[in-house]
């Protein structure tokens, strides 16, 4: 979350202490992410932890439920060294990897020290595209090596779908005494609303066919990109990249993870400049990584997320929000993320058919 929630600092300081034995002694709010609350928690001795809060809200609930299957995963990841450098769940007193505050749920991770990989390709660091490829062919390697139970739930699920059109239509309720989020939210939208149902039901086609055309599914982040990046040097040297936020972890074609550096992404941090996404599979392949790719698992997982993360904001101004500042973020992401995206669709999977088929 970009806004945060109103939490007694004290209160769940003295909580954490309890649930997980370590001298808590400060917690800074990270104006990060759009699904959790973050902090860095920092103890007396010199330890620091890193928080996240889950909130009573349709998508928090969700990532919850999930988190009952994650969690361990990324925990096993970590212990067993299948990868390094990630961020992973600390256990409580009791052995949990989750604890209830309040209305919230949290868990406490390693903290991942480095700065953010945004900007433009060139202005990354000496080996850091190599490093991270080579991530991608480990972690798509690691679902035969697991002793935890795998994510069940179906990589081609359209479950946001009921929620995007139950929110379409309630743009029309919203009247002139409406908040102004809500009056600018009917503005954006209601004009493409025929528009957005449309994409819908094109993704929905295009889900059948991902699923039938899938090979092996592999274990994905699917949002390993941007903020979720830390880059910090190495005794040696060398880039040392840390892996944050495996809310997203499920079984999935590799497309889904590698969309994330594609040509033409944002500052969500993908590869900018003429066809770097070549580059980048290229690294992977060497790496190991899953080949051949179809431009089809691009498709599906590309138009679905810009709709989903579409229905996130969405429903949250709708139903959750009660923050003017909140609803301005939310905005904005609809607006210079979901709909600019699906704007330029066809140029962006023209430059990934190019790159898949080099």
């Amino acid at each position: 979350m970009k806004i945060e929630p109103s939490i007694d600092y004290s209160t769940l300081t003295a909580h954490l202490r309890d649930l997980y034995g370590l001298p808590i002694q400060t917690l800074t709010f990270v104006p990060q992410g759009e699904c959790s609350a973050g902090y860095i928690v920092d103890c007396a001795d010199g330890r620091r932890c890193f928080l996240k809060l889950w909130p009573d809200s349709r998508l928090g609930n969700a990532l919850v439920r999930r988190m009952n299957v994650v969690l361990p995963i990324v925990h096993e990841l970590r212990e067993r060294r299948l990868l390094d450098h990630l961020s992973s769940p600390l256990q409580a007193g009791d052995g949990r990897l989750m604890a209830k505050f309040e209305t919230y749920t949290l868990a406490l991770f390693t903290f991942v020290e480095g700065q953010p990989l945004i900007g433009p390709v060139q202005d990354w660091p000496p080996g850091v595209m190599e490093e991270i490829a080579s991530i991608f062919a480990r972690l798509h390697k690691a679902a035969d090596q697991l002793k935890s139970p795998l994510p069940e739930e179906s990589a081609f699920s359209m479950d946001f779908a009921d929620d995007l059109r139950r929110g379409l239509a309630a743009l029309d309720g919203i009247g002139p005494s409406a908040r102004p989020g809500l009056q600018d939210l009917r503005s954006l939208l209601l004009p493409r609303r025929g528009e957005l149902l449309h994409s819908l039901e094109e993704t929905f086609a295009l889900a059948s066919a991902a699923q039938a055309a899938a090979r092996k599914l592999v274990l994905c982040h699917t949002d390993l990109g941007g903020n979720n990046v830390l880059v910090s040097a190495s005794p040696d040297g060398r880039p040392e990249v840390g892996l944050l936020d495996w809310d997203g972890l499920i079984l999935a074609p590799p497309e889904q993870d590698l969309q994330e550096y594609r040509d033409s992404a944002p500052a969500s941090g993908g590869l900018h400049g003429h066809n770097t996404f070549s580059s980048f599979l290229r690294l992977y392949w060497q790496s190991g990584g899953v080949r051949p790719l179809d431009p089809l698992q691009f498709r599906f997982y590309l138009q679905r997320r810009y709709l989903a993360d579409l229905t996130d904001w969405l429903i949250r101004i709708l139903e959750e929000n009660t923050q003017d500042a909140q609803d301005a973020n939310d905005l904005n992401g609809i607006k210079t993320y979901c709909l600019a995206y699906l704007d330029n669709f066809s140029e962006e999977m023209r430059l990934i058919e190019q790159a898949v088929g080099s």
